[in-house]
């Protein structure tokens, strides 16, 4: 057994260095950080539910399903690698042969993890099926080494009980734990291989020479130029996909909780944490889509920018270029950026660049002080217990029962970046965002230019310190 198992780990690792010499090359030094990080968290996750929910407690059953999650995170982190990689050469915006060879070989990669993946599917399903009819008096919840999933056929009893200690376990919850982890990944390595490919013909044919499938609504796509139908198709495909994986991966979770002791125990609280976690991705993701769709009801309202208009600012304050290479708008400020640029300004903060000045209307912000209650109860952090099952409530309550559809207000840690037409969990570079206090902060002043921290007077120092702001 030991000889067989250091056969599949060198196999493992000489695969891992083929595929990154072929399709990847030297890693980035960010790559490398990511690579090593998602490791050690799927080591940890992968030895919690092995040991922990599924209790494995023989040393056959062990080597099976470390097999099995070895081939699932090796799967999982090279489908991350591909789509790390695949947004730096989008950024990099590299039209070459070489920039296109590189493209298509992360794409060829990612179908491979796909067809593979989906293998593994139908293998585990018909695996499952197969047990479950063999006459055999068993229990349908926990089927132990069954001789006829053995390789070959035994010839004597003594013989067929050798081989029975070889038989990977697979009960009904064993299947549905196999099936689930397997379903996540063709989940996510579809959803990356469907924006690699959207991404790649935007980039080749850009968006005038082919027309859209009509199935990304409520966008009207022949009022959208080219970069607005850009950022509307991938926000919807983004949108569905992650929302899908999120519940998936939700209930996955639920069923591990069920499984594994529901009494206190560690690893019943590190399930239940990650179900908080999940909760939290899906609260963000329909605030995402929430606050895009306000973007798409209220961009219209804000006038078109004339030629002559445009004479006067040269330069959009966003992106710096000339208004006249984009179809610009004006704010109620009359101040004037380009619509690509604007759209993703407001995704962020509903104030003009310029002057900070609040695009809300007066019913926007009567609605938000309505919602101020439950907004800061949902942003403060009780230790964990009762008070984090409470929290999770209610967050669910958050959830269905509605909330502040504003899009200034992201979960902490959203930043421009997460918005820009990319894969959502991509290690963008994150741009800064100011927060509410520093926009109070940066207001010019009517009598000149801002002052720095180091210029602030005595007495504008001792009221941000009596309002609880750091300096």
């Amino acid at each position: 057994l030991q000889p067989l198992v250091n056969l599949a780990l060198c196999a493992v690792i000489l695969i891992s260095h083929t595929l990154q010499h072929l399709v990847f090359g030297t890693l980035r030094t960010s790559e490398e950080e990511n690579v090593k990080e998602q490791f050690w968290n799927l080591i940890f996750y992968k030895i919690v539910f092995v040991f922990g929910v599924v209790n494995v407690q023989e040393v056959e059953d062990a080597v099976g399903w470390c097999f099995f999650v070895s081939v699932i995170g090796f799967l999982q982190l090279a489908r991350q690698l591909c789509k790390e990689r695949h947004n730096y050469l989008i950024m990099m915006n590299d039209m070459t042969k070489l920039g296109e060879a590189r493209r298509h070989r992360i794409l060829a990669l990612l179908a491979f993890i796909l067809v593979t993946s989906v293998s593994l599917f139908l293998a585990v399903f018909t695996w499952f099926m197969k047990s479950v009819t063999v006459e055999q008096k068993h229990d349908i919840l926990d089927l132990r080494y069954i001789p006829s999933m053995s390789l070959f056929t035994p010839n004597d009893d003594q013989e067929a009980m050798g081989l029975m200690r070889y038989d990977f376990n697979i009960g009904l919850h064993s299947a549905i734990f196999m099936l689930s982890e397997i379903g996540l990944l063709v989940l996510q390595t579809l959803h990356a291989l469907t924006v690699c490919i959207f991404e790649q013909l935007y980039f080749r044919h850009r968006v005038s020479k082919w027309n859209p499938v009509s199935i990304f609504t409520p966008c009207a796509l022949e009022e959208y130029d080219e970069e607005d139908l850009y950022m509307c198709i991938n926000h919807n495909i983004n949108y569905r996909f992650e929302m899908v994986t999120l519940l998936f991966d939700l209930i996955h979770h639920c069923h591990l909780l069920l499984c594994c002791n529901l009494f206190l125990s560690m690893t019943s609280l590190i399930v239940s944490l990650q179900m908080r976690l999940r909760v939290r991705q899906i609260h963000a993701v329909l605030k995402r889509r929430q606050s895009f769709t306000w973007l798409n009801e209220h961009i219209d309202q804000y006038a078109n920018v004339e030629v002559e208009e445009s004479e006067q600012d040269d330069n959009c304050a966003i992106c710096w270029d000339s208004l006249a290479s984009q179809k610009s708008k004006i704010l109620p400020c009359n101040h004037m950026f380009h619509t690509t640029c604007l759209r993703k300004w407001l995704l962020v903060s509903m104030h003009c660049p310029t002057c900070r000045m609040s695009l809300l209307s007066e019913e926007e912000v009567e609605l938000r002080r309505e919602r101020e209650p439950r907004r800061n109860l949902y942003q403060r952090r009780p230790p964990a217990g009762i008070w984090g099952i409470l929290e999770t409530g209610q967050i669910l309550l958050d959830l269905f029962g509605g909330w502040d559809p504003l899009p200034d207000e992201f979960p902490e840690g959203q930043t421009l970046a997460s918005n820009v037409p990319v894969f959502s969990d991509f290690n963008v570079p994150d741009c800064p965002v100011q927060t509410q206090q520093e926009v109070v902060l940066e207001q010019p002043n009517q009598d000149g230019p801002v002052k720095k921290d180091s210029e602030e007077t005595p007495s504008v120092q001792s009221n941000i310190k009596e309002k609880g702001v750091a300096i």
